[in-house]
């Protein structure tokens, strides 16, 4: 059975997901996100995994990175910027990760609204 792909997720599922995968994230960061994802319509269904990704990685670009200084520069595309700062922005959420033996796994979270 594939992960569930929804439009919009609860604010306690968000929170659970984030703490049992990324559950060395600091609680500001992890605050802030879970805002962030649970306020969000989502275009298409996505799962709260995808969702969570894509949050976390445009936060940690602008927040903890280079990123905005770099599109200041004359002449630096958004994609060479993109590219600049993509291993530390990768490098930032995997820091995040639960260590094996954690909080274990956890089922997909309940949908609020489903297509």
């Amino acid at each position: 059975m594939g992960r569930k792909r929804c439009t919009s997720f609860p604010r306690a599922a968000v929170e659970g997901h984030v703490r049992a995968r990324h559950g060395l994230c600091p609680p500001e960061v992890l605050a802030h996100l879970v805002e962030l994802l649970a306020a969000r319509e989502w275009g298409e269904p996505v799962t709260i995994g995808q969702a969570f990704g894509l949050v976390a990685q445009a936060h940690v670009r602008h927040a903890f990175t280079d990123y905005d200084r770099l599109l200041r520069i004359p002449g630096m595309t958004r994609d060479e910027a993109l590219l600049i700062v993509r291993p530390e922005v990768a490098a930032i959420i995997a820091g995040w990760a639960t260590p094996r033996g954690g909080r274990g796994a956890v089922a997909d979270p309940p949908c609020e609204a489903s297509v």
